[in-house]
């Protein structure tokens, strides 16, 4: 029976890849197109397929946009006439960016696929890459400083898996830590990976923070919100995340962390960070799971209630009443004193084992370990100062009413004034319509 459909693997590097289901009928500029949407690729120049292994004696043939001398229109190449077909693949190559990804079948169906669907991912994609040719684009059309020339040089010729490793380091900081000052995540780079300048470290970390629903900011000492039009060498001084810009509590949570060291896990841990969804398990977080669902929750029900507190938890300091609203809306309801001082007593024991922004990535217990006497600790009486949670990234950073994001210094809370947030009932502020629990208040 002739096949229906292939599993295609489009591979660039070792755990990059992207499993692609197409029909055997489709073209190569299907498969094309296919392949931009699952890398999210944008624009490319001259896209060209050719086969990993030539028959003896005979030219390799090569498949581009057009039908040219020496190449094939990919709109005129059905899958099954390639080999793809066969045991051996074909070279996916783009002249910009400048990648090249290896392709082959890894399996054979007999059955029929609509349009073509990405199926598996592994490692991220290269919107990132694009970003950053723009970025480069607009300081050049500028007139560039020597320093700037340099370090575009030196991510010129970065491979793109190396510019996608400083993205994902970038990406975990935030999460992790809230803020922190770049030359520390740049040391923890280096220690791990091939040596680049601080300047060419932070310039992908200005071209990150302009990308559409970006989550990252990289500010100067004084809050200032950096971007192409105020970039300079020996500027950037911090990558901060974006509750912190859209919350307008910079220098809150950097006054929190004054005095205290930054947790340095290593890079296979630090890396799982990148997920902004990514959540430590440890031994509080499935106390408190099993418990709710030995008073009756579902398993889903009773993971779902622990992420909503432990999230709760990461941006406000310890609030006994915040985390009984939310078990009361999973229907959690202690019926006794002693079951209230349970409850109670796993909460506590969360929140002192939840690595926190204004912890420098530490949780309590660690924290209160390592600055004997310093404040960390809490328990069912402690006071409930609160720094606001993160909400959705909304288009980019350049959000109204937010005065860093247009470039200017961030708006902080006068003294005495920390910063709000609404009540998880309370409608959300960013006029939705919604419920601040269904809205901002969960990435």
């Amino acid at each position: 029976m002739r096949p229906l459909s292939y599993v295609i693997s489009v591979a660039k590097g070792s755990g990059v890849y992207r499993h692609i289901q197409i029909g055997s009928s489709a073209t190569l500029l299907d498969l094309h197109q296919a392949i931009l949407s699952a890398y999210e690729i944008t624009e490319v120049r001259q896209p060209s397929f050719m086969p990993l292994k030539s028959s003896h004696g005979k030219q390799s043939a090569r498949y581009s946009l057009n039908n040219t001398k020496n190449t094939i229109a990919l709109r005129d190449v059905k899958l099954s006439d390639t080999d793809f077909a066969g045991k051996s693949g074909m070279v996916y190559a783009l002249a910009e960016p400048r990648i090249a990804f290896m392709c082959r079948t890894i399996r054979v169906l007999e059955v029929p696929t609509g349009e073509p669907s990405l199926i598996r991912a592994s490692g991220s994609g290269y919107s990132h890459q694009q970003t950053l040719e723009k970025f480069k684009k607009a300081l050049k059309e500028k007139g560039l400083p020597q320093d700037i020339l340099l370090a575009m040089a030196e991510i010129t010729f970065l491979p793109a898996d190396r510019q996608h490793k400083i993205t994902e380091y970038h990406l975990a900081a935030t999460n992790l830590y809230g803020i922190v000052p770049i030359s520390l995540v740049h040391d923890m780079y280096c220690r791990n990976q091939p040596p680049i300048s601080l300047f060419s470290f932070a310039m992908i970390g200005v071209a990150l923070s302009s990308q559409e629903d970006s989550r990252i900011g990289i500010l100067d000492q004084d809050g200032l919100v950096l971007n192409k039009g105020n970039f300079h060498y020996g500027t950037a001084a911090y990558i901060v995340e974006y509750s912190v810009l859209e919350g307008g509590v910079f220098q809150e949570i950097l006054a929190m962390q004054a005095g205290k060291p930054y947790y340095r896990p290593s890079e296979e841990e630090l890396l799982r960070y990148a997920d902004i969804h990514y959540v430590e398990k440890n031994t509080a977080f499935l106390r408190l799971r099993a418990h709710l669902e030995s008073l009756g929750l579902k398993p889903e029900d009773a993971e779902n209630c622990v992420l909503d507190i432990q999230y709760s938890i990461r941006f406000s300091i310890f609030d006994t009443q915040e985390q009984y609203d939310i078990l009361e809306e999973y229907g959690v309801q202690p019926k006794s004193l002693n079951a209230a001082k349970k409850i109670s007593g796993l909460l506590a024991n969360m929140s002192n084992n939840t690595r926190t922004h204004f912890n420098c990535g530490y949780t309590a217990e660690e924290i209160i370990h390592l600055l004997p006497g310093a404040p960390g600790m809490f328990s069912q009486k402690s006071g409930s100062h609160k720094i606001p949670p993160p909400s959705k990234p909304s288009g980019s950073l350049q959000s109204s009413g937010h005065a860093a994001i247009n470039g200017n210094i961030i708006p902080f809370p006068g003294p005495g004034k920390a910063a709000q947030k609404p009540g998880r009932n309370a409608p959300c502020p960013c006029g939705s319509g919604k419920k601040f629990k269904h809205c901002c208040c969960r990435p």
